[in-house]
C-alpha cells in the first residue's frame, strides 16, 4: 500500500476515533463506555498508521531529486531532528489547547472540534499530496519494490543452484 495512502487512512481513522471518544453530538452518539474504548483503540491504530510512514516519506521526497547534492547521513539526521521537534511542539501545545477548549465549550464539543479539524486536515492532505494519485505508488516506491523483487529473485536462484 502506498505510504501516502497509509497516512491518509490513519488521519481518517483518527477522526473517527476522536468522534467516538468524545461521544459526539454531531453523530448523535450516546455516552457509552464501549464507544470510548472503541475510539481509543482506533486512535492507537491510527497513530501508528500516521507516525510510521512519515519519516520514510520525508526521506524519499529528498532522495528523488537527483539535482540536490546532499550527504544522506546529514539529511537523515536533520529530518529526524525536525520530526522529533515537531512531535515535541505538538505534545506541548496539544494538552494546553485541549484544556482551553474543554473549559470553554465542554468535553464533547472540544472532541467534535478536534475530529472536524482532523477531517479538514485529511482533505487538505489528500489534495496537497496529489489527489487521487495518492492511490498509486510514487516513483521511489516503485523503484524500491522493483529492487526488492530482483533481490528476492536473485536469492531464490542462488538457493536453487546450491
Amino acid at each position: 500500500m502506498p505510504k501516502r495512502l497509509v497516512i491518509l487512512t490513519g488521519i481518517f481513522l483518527l477522526t473517527i476515533g476522536m468522534f467516538l471518544v468524545g461521544q459526539s453530538d454531531v453523530l448523535g452518539l450516546d455516552a457509552d463506555a464501549d464507544f470510548v474504548l472503541l475510539g481509543l483503540c482506533t486512535i492507537g491504530i491510527a497513530a501508528a498508521l500516521i507516525a510510521i510512514p512519515v519519516m520514510p516519506e520525508c526521506l524519499e521526497a529528498i532522495e528523488t531529486d537527483k539535482s540536490m547534492n546532499f550527504d544522506p547521513e546529514e539529511i537523515n539526521n536533520e529530518i529526524s531532528g525536525i520530526f522529533v521537534t515537531s512531535t515535541g511542539v505538538g505534545d506541548s501545545i496539544g494538552p494546553v489547547a485541549c484544556s482551553l477548549l474543554n473549559e470553554l465549550y465542554g468535553y464533547t464539543a472540544a472532541q467534535d472540534f478536534y475530529a472536524s479539524f482532523l477531517m479538514c486536515y485529511g482533505l487538505l492532505y489528500f489534495f496537497l499530496a496529489g489527489g487521487f494519485s495518492i492511490l498509486t505508488y510514487t516513483k521511489a516506491e516503485k523503484e524500491h519494490k522493483k529492487l526488492e523483487g530482483e533481490e528476492s529473485h536473485v536469492e531464490f536462484v542462488e538457493e536453487r543452484s546450491e
